[in-house]
């Protein structure tokens, strides 16, 4: 194919490295659209045509303008419902300050240890204590006997 470098065409990028260039040639020889004769040309163009023109068509759907329309009067009937129930009073009623109680430093610092330290449910129990299974696998694995 007979094609003009971006450096041909006076464009400001970069030159490529050798091996690059020829990695973006292949590239573009692979994905090139196959050629098409006259006939085909001459349809694909028609269509082409045909769509921009629909697309440029008033009254063609619900075009971009009419949906802007839309939005745009739904947005303002809704502001105008929100403040016309504010004048008449018919708006949802201010909320209720909550008061906190402040917890302790002792009851946060528990909540903390508990939180980051939680106690193991058989804390205090000493492996002698563990059933005969698990020191089998703990003999298995850390190589001792409990």
């Amino acid at each position: 194919m007979n094609r003009t470098r971006s450096s041909d065409a006076g464009d400001a990028r970069l030159p490529l490295e050798p091996g690059d260039a020829r990695f973006v040639e292949r590239l573009r020889d692979a994905f090139a659209p196959e050629p098409r004769d006259a006939p085909q040309r001459a349809a694909f163009e028609a269509r082409l045509r045909e769509r921009i023109q629909s697309a440029e068509r008033p009254g063609s759907g619900l075009g971009g303008r009419w949906a802007a329309a839309l939005a745009g009067s739904a947005l303002a009937l809704a502001a105008l419902w929100l403040a016309l129930g504010d004048a008449r009073g018919g708006g949802a009623p201010a909320p209720e300050p909550v008061q906190v109680a402040a917890a302790s430093r002792a009851d946060q610092l528990a909540w903390e240890e508990s939180l980051f330290f939680p106690a193991a449910p058989d804390a205090g129990r000493e492996p002698e204590e563990l059933p005969g299974e698990y020191q089998a696998i703990a003999g298995a694995f850390f190589g001792e006997t409990l």
